[in-house]
């Protein structure tokens, strides 16, 4: 057996329905028939998958950065969307020199990420693309100095996919979401706030906002021409609310629609952008909570990181 290369394998027991933990085994063997000697670590507790990275990934202070290397080949990352936000952000802050190519298998209840970059949602087909696919590089958003790997979002349902129990996830996965957003429709309202981007300024109220590299929010699709993961620009997406019922059905429709030549929705390409509000506004992150804010920037890192695809004919 020649097991040449080294693979950190960093799961989160907890995501999705358990499919993962299920098919550990034959994941663990695909990578070994590789030629992978695989380290396993199933994440404790909040932070895990970020801290067990830096461990690794921090360089020694008797070592210079530039010929510090990560000792494993392969970082591979097992979880939602929220596992794979930790890892972006251990591996982002760490020099350039140090970062490896990631493999992702995903094991959550939505999977935005995996959507939008065609990751096999099954375990063993994404280990089998981890193995026998290229390192691919992608956009990464910057968040004040958080990173994203997909979305920042504030407004109407954002909050749903932190606060929904992961328990409910695990058993009704995407449709948790739309359940607990149809509760909470009644006592959504809209924000005032000025956006700058890329030096327009932008102002009005708003229902919802977003700072986008994907093609997949909370499973919903997202259809434009201009949309690109590696185009070094991220897609801002605003909903207008007027005081005219019938100007906001016709962007509720709009929104369904997804026409986005309607007044109701505004549309740009941007690499930086800025939201200035009076009231402090949740965020969310990559589906997880993002704190509150009055005056809070963006920015696009072009094809920071590279992800293990399977290669396209």
């Amino acid at each position: 057996m020649n097991l040449t290369k080294n693979l950190l394998l960093v799961y989160y027991p907890g995501a999705g329905k358990g499919q993962f933990k299920n098919n550990l085994h034959a994941v663990v063997d695909t990578f070994t028939k590789a030629g992978y000697l695989t380290t396993l670590y199933p994440t404790q507790q909040a932070q895990d998958v970020y801290q067990i990275i830096r461990a690794y990934g921090t360089c020694p202070p008797d070592k210079d950065p530039a010929s510090f290397r990560f000792p494993y080949d392969l970082l591979v990352i097992s979880g939602g969307d929220g596992t794979l936000h930790e890892c972006i952000n251990a591996v982002m802050e760490m020099p350039e020199s140090v970062h490896m190519p990631i493999g992702y298998i995903p094991a959550g209840s939505t999977n935005d990420f995996a959507v939008s970059h065609t990751i096999p949602k099954e375990p063993i087909a994404a280990a089998e693309a981890i193995v026998n696919g290229s390192p691919v590089p992608f956009d990464i958003g910057l968040f004040g100095t958080t990173y994203f790997s997909y979305v920042a979002a504030f407004g109407s349902f954002t909050d749903v996919t932190y606060d929904t129990p992961q328990e409910v996830k695990n058993i009704w996965g995407h449709l948790a979401y739309v359940i607990e957003g149809a509760k909470r429709f009644p006592s959504y309202k809209p924000h005032h706030m000025i956006v700058e981007a890329d030096g327009e300024k932008i102002e009005g109220d708003f229902l919802l906002g977003m700072v986008a590299n994907t093609t997949s929010v909370g499973g919903f699709a997202i259809k434009h021409d201009e949309i690109s993961l590696q185009d070094g620009l991220s897609d801002l997406i605003l909903i207008r609310y007027t005081n005219d019922a019938l100007q906001n059905l016709a962007t509720v429709s709009a929104v369904l629609t997804q026409d986005f030549s309607s007044p109701g929705l505004v549309y740009r390409k941007v690499k930086k952008a800025r939201f200035l509000s009076q009231e402090s506004i949740a965020w969310t992150l990559d589906g997880e909570y993002g704190g509150e804010y009055t005056d809070i920037s963006t920015d696009t890192c072009a094809n920071a990181l590279s992800f293990m695809c399977a290669d396209r004919m």
